[in-house]
Protein backbone atom coordinates (compact mmCIF):
# COMPACT_ATOMS: atom_id res chain seq x y z
CA UNK A 1 0.00 0.00 0.00
CA UNK A 2 2.91 2.42 -0.08
CA UNK A 3 4.23 1.73 -3.34
CA UNK A 4 2.78 4.18 -4.75
CA UNK A 5 2.63 6.85 -1.60
CA UNK A 6 5.46 8.94 -3.99
CA UNK A 7 3.33 9.66 -6.53
CA UNK A 8 0.21 11.34 -4.87
CA UNK A 9 2.23 14.46 -2.71
CA UNK A 10 -1.13 14.45 -0.44
CA UNK A 11 -1.60 10.73 0.11
CA UNK A 12 -2.87 9.91 3.01
CA UNK A 13 -3.73 5.95 4.08
CA UNK A 14 -6.50 5.17 6.09
CA UNK A 15 -6.80 1.42 7.55
CA UNK A 16 -9.76 0.67 8.93
CA UNK A 17 -9.51 -3.02 11.39
CA UNK A 18 -12.16 -5.61 10.66
CA UNK A 19 -12.88 -4.17 7.31
CA UNK A 20 -14.42 -6.22 4.66
CA UNK A 21 -15.38 -5.72 0.93
CA UNK A 22 -18.81 -3.81 2.24
CA UNK A 23 -16.81 -1.13 4.16
CA UNK A 24 -19.43 1.45 3.99
CA UNK A 25 -22.50 -0.45 4.72
CA UNK A 26 -20.46 -2.56 7.94
CA UNK A 27 -19.05 0.38 9.12
CA UNK A 28 -21.05 3.24 7.79
CA UNK A 29 -19.98 5.47 10.37
CA UNK A 30 -16.13 5.03 10.33
CA UNK A 31 -16.11 5.37 6.72
CA UNK A 32 -18.27 8.82 7.07
CA UNK A 33 -15.85 9.67 9.74
CA UNK A 34 -13.10 9.02 7.31
CA UNK A 35 -15.01 11.31 4.55
CA UNK A 36 -15.54 14.22 6.67
CA UNK A 37 -12.09 14.35 7.82
CA UNK A 38 -11.20 14.47 4.21
CA UNK A 39 -13.48 17.20 2.98
CA UNK A 40 -13.41 19.48 6.02
CA UNK A 41 -9.70 18.88 7.81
Amino acid sequence: KQDFAHLFGALNIVTVKNAGHWLHQEQTETVLSIIRRFIAP
